[in-house]
């Protein structure tokens, strides 16, 4: 079981909690949950006098099922997604899915494992008279394990409203029979787009107690503000 919290620019956040069931026939079967809101905002009519206070917010329903196919693990998630503005609600639905391959190559004696993923596909969101494309993205990773306390990544992401972007990260692990730890520093190309200031480099920690787990990441938006997401992990 997983519960994320992340503390978002201004007044933004988002929180969500996953159930994975291994054993389910050949596989893994998942079922989750995320939302996302902000406080309340003010409308008004056509001639800028304010009318009211309003909560936008947004929740998506998740089932998933995964399954390891000898080297490869594939898996696909059907999502049902409601995003509610002012008075105007709407109702989309919407597939992601991904593959991944492990040790396809050597590189200096350590192995790399390759992915690929895309994500919300699906029909337009409609608010009212306005309907909007959902945020379609393709991608594709890689992850080296460069040494038994190193792992080095990269992703290239394809996105359907912004230009492509790639993202690099390190991990270093220390692992001792108690605990497992890791340090992880990173930096995304698209949190550099039109923001000044610090922004792009991301860092976060992690702790694996074996029945639990925490990680904490930290991401700076340059003059936006900056964002925190702690993420808690339970095995039972």
């Amino acid at each position: 079981m997983s519960l994320s919290y992340a503390a978002l620019l201004q007044t933004q956040y988002s929180g969500g909690a996953a159930f994975a069931k291994p054993g389910i026939g050949p596989g893994t079967l998942a079922v989750g949950a995320l939302y996302f809101a902000q406080s309340a905002l003010t409308s008004y009519n056509t001639v800028g006098d304010p009318t009211g206070q309003f909560t936008p917010n947004d929740l998506a329903f998740s089932a998933a099922y995964g399954m390891t196919l000898g080297p490869v693990r594939a898996g696909a998630a059907a999502k049902l997604i409601r995003s509610a503005l002012a008075d105007q609600t709407g109702t989309t639905a919407a597939i992601d899915a991904g593959v991944q391959a492990d040790h396809v190559a050597d590189i200096s004696d350590g192995p790399l494992d390759l992915g690929a993923a895309f994500t919300n596909l699906g029909a337009p969101m409609k608010l009212g008279s306005v309907a909007s494309p959902l945020p379609f993205s393709a991608r594709a990773g890689a992850l080296w394990h460069a040494a038994p306390w190193f792992n080095a990544l990269l992703d290239v992401v394809l996105p359907v409203d912004q230009d492509p972007y790639a993202a690099v990260g390190g991990e270093a692990v220390l692992r001792q029979p108690q605990f497992t730890a890791a340090f992880r520093l990173g930096f995304n190309q698209s949190h550099t787009r039109g923001v000044d200031g610090i922004s792009g480099v991301t860092a976060g920690v992690g702790l694996d107690l074996r029945r639990f787990r925490v990680d904490y990441a930290w991401v700076p938006y340059g003059d936006l503000g900056m964002t925190n997401k702690v993420t808690f992990g339970f095995w039972f």
